[in-house]
Formats: C-alpha cells, structure tokens, sequence
C-alpha cells in the first residue's frame, strides 16, 4: 500500500485584485449588507429568519472568509445581486430627480407669485 499524503495545511491561494474590482466588491458587499439589515428592522421578521440573517451579516463582514465565498453567498441570497444594485440605484435616482423636479417646480410658481404680486402693488402705485 503507498504510504499517504499529508493533508495540506497551505491556505487557500489568494486571488488580488485590482483597485476597481476591490472597490467594486465593497460596494457590492456594503449594499448586500444593507439590505440584510433593513430586513432585520421588518417588524413580521420570525425567530429564524433573524438567526440566518445574523448568520449572514457575520460571514460578509468577516475578514477571515475568502471574498469568492463572500460573492456566493449573495448570489444564493439576492440572486443577481449586480442587477438588483443596478435597478435600486435607477430608482433612487428616478425618485431624486422627481424630487428636484418639484423643488424646482415650487420654486418657479413662488418666483412667478412674487413677480405677479410686484406687478399688482406696481399698477396698484400708478393708478393712485
């Protein structure tokens, strides 16, 4: 019989990343966590689902685990995480802009009422 192996006790070989892609996986892990978190406020949350939730938060916040198994538990998770970002950050913009968009509608009906108002004691000035 051969003799055997030892098991390796090397660990896993790292995986460096870029700057952009470091980047990229934060931003990625911070709006997964975010997400984890708001559903922990949900008020009809049960016993067990808080338990795997925490399970999660602690495994992406982590140093010790490996960022390829940061990324799929997400994709188990969220699914198509990247799209899910994609169509949040759409939406916030969308909303931002309508925001905008009546701020800037306020303020050009107050401008117009002010010019009105000036336009009325004006005429009112010269008929007397």
């Amino acid at each position: 019989m051969p003799p055997r192996k030892a098991p390796s006790t090397k660990a896993p070989p790292q995986i460096h990343l870029s700057e952009e892609k470091k980047v990229q996986l934060e931003n990625e892990l911070n709006w997964c966590i975010q997400q984890l978190e708001l559903g922990l406020s949900r008020k009809d949350a049960d016993a067990y689902q808080i338990k795997e939730t925490k399970r999660v938060l602690t495994t992406l916040q982590s140093n010790s685990v490996a960022d390829v198994q940061k990324r799929q538990l997400m994709k188990v998770i969220f699914g198509d995480y990247r799209k899910l970002m994609k169509d949040d950050k759409k939406q916030r913009e969308e909303e931002e802009n309508k925001k905008k968009a009546k701020e800037e509608k306020a303020q050009t009906e107050s401008t117009t009422l002010e010019a009105t108002s000036e336009t009325v004691q004006l005429e009112d000035s010269t008929t007397n």
